[in-house]
């Protein structure tokens, strides 16, 4: 019993004490809020930045800057070919026609 009475005194004696002082001031909190604050709006604005980058790149280097054909008068037609014609293809010759004699073998 003795040891329950002395716990009892040493939690009346520290309950008697004033708090410890605390460490947080107004000031600094409100500061720190400020600063959380900035963070997130950088960060949102660098995402956001980040989300366009990704989505006009490559529709940027897709673009090659040309204007694309250029439409013709009307009455007008194309410019001729100036490749030369190409050469007809030689002609094919079937297996009867070739010069060399096919073995034929013997039907069972």
């Amino acid at each position: 019993m003795n040891e329950g009475l002395e716990l009892r005194a040493v939690f009346e004696d520290l309950r008697a004490q004033p708090a410890p002082p605390h460490s947080l001031q107004p000031g600094a909190l409100i500061a720190a809020g400020r600063r959380a604050g900035v963070r997130r709006r950088v960060a949102l604005i660098a995402a956001g930045g980040a989300a366009i980058l990704a989505i006009a790149a490559p529709v940027a280097l897709s673009v090659d800057g040309s204007p694309g054909p250029v439409p013709l008068p009307p009455g007008k037609s194309p410019p001729a070919s100036t490749s030369p014609s190409p050469e007809p293809p030689a002609p094919l010759t079937t297996p009867s026609e070739s010069t060399t004699p096919q073995p034929s073998l013997p039907i069972s």
